[in-house]
């Protein structure tokens, strides 16, 4: 039923319910730096939005350690991400690197909590910030180019990053590469995953599935990815 539902929203798209999200994206994207050795992915959309490439899945990255105590083996299993992994093509060729991450250090530890993030900035990473009240308390900005980074978050575009983080939740985050935006929406929600105790065809099932996938394809649209201003934008910079 998914397959067909696809279709008739998104021609462009395809659904796979075992499909295979490659792992390096998530490690290219640079959101989560965490060491992991178990990827899992499921329910995976891909294909194209107008002329956005664009795929998104359900993923589940997790690092398994295991330790011997009084000779007996303990394995721990720490969930790094949990939820919906998109990556889009971006019409604008950043040269560096943008993260947008939630704003959690300075929600808990005030002012001290700011110093806290420019200490955490990355090697060779800037710490911006952004004249937008409420995008700089949902966010911190870390930069390789700073002036390229003021140029491609734009007033147009921090607004539909909070409208993204409105429908998607507060721990939304993305990263900004050369021609590609990663987007990680933590979710402890199982997509696309059509309830037992009733028909599979009922109407209600229907209805949940298409507002699900409509939530995810509305991510291009939102994010204006198929507007060619980008292109604009980024020929003055030249």
């Amino acid at each position: 039923m998914i397959p067909a539902l696809v279709r008739s929203l998104q021609p462009g798209m395809s659904y796979q319910s075992e499909g295979h999200f490659n792992d390096d994206w998530f490690y290219r994207s640079g959101l989560y730096e965490q060491y992991y050795n178990i990827f899992e992915s499921e329910d995976v959309l891909k294909g194209s939005i107008g002329e956005t490439e664009f795929q998104i899945g359900e993923i589940k990255v997790q690092c398994e350690t295991t330790s011997y105590e009084n000779g007996r083996e303990q394995r721990e299993i720490e969930t790094i991400f949990d939820g919906l992994f998109a990556v889009a093509g971006f019409p604008r060729e950043c040269r560096g690197s943008i993260f947008v991450v939630p704003d959690f250090t300075e929600k808990y530890f005030g002012m001290l909590g700011a110093k806290f993030q420019k200490v955490g900035s990355g090697l060779g990473q800037h710490l911006l910030r952004i004249d937008n009240p409420e995008f700089e308390k949902a966010f911190i900005v870390r930069a390789t180019d700073p002036a390229e980074a003021i140029t491609v978050l734009t007033p147009e575009l921090q607004e539909q990053i909070l409208t993204l983080r409105a429908r998607f939740g507060r721990d939304l985050r993305l990263a900004f590469k050369p021609s590609q935006l990663f987007i990680a929406i933590p979710s402890s929600k199982d997509w696309f995953e059509p309830k037992m105790s009733r028909p599979a065809s009922s109407h209600a099932q229907v209805s949940a599935l298409c507002q699900q996938l409509k939530a995810c394809f509305k991510i291009v649209e939102d994010l204006n990815l198929n507007k060619s201003v980008w292109t604009t934008a980024g020929s003055h910079g030249t």
